[in-house]
């Protein structure tokens, strides 16, 4: 996933995330935001919870959500910096 610009890296116009997703079998709906979790690059790809924090187990457009990843099988490798 790629954020543009990197406003939180001073002298950066861009910033890379790498992340490896380890779930085989399981569906992967996930949720990109940075600015739920700012000063934690780990969480700014989540898991989607769908309506009322995933009580209905469906995504926002019905997609299930009970076979989907867990914030564990989502490995974060760091930020590769991109200097422009």
């Amino acid at each position: 996933f790629t954020e543009q610009p990197a406003n939180k890296v001073p002298g950066c116009s861009g910033a890379e995330y790498k992340y490896l997703i380890n779930a085989p079998g399981r569906t992967k709906y996930l949720t990109w935001n940075p600015a739920k979790f700012p000063s934690d690059a780990h969480e700014f790809l989540y898991p989607q919870t769908g309506p009322w924090l995933g009580l209905l187990w469906v995504t926002e457009s019905g997609f299930s959500l009970k076979k989907n990843v867990s914030q564990s099988d989502i490995g974060y490798s760091g930020p590769i910096v991109i200097k422009r």
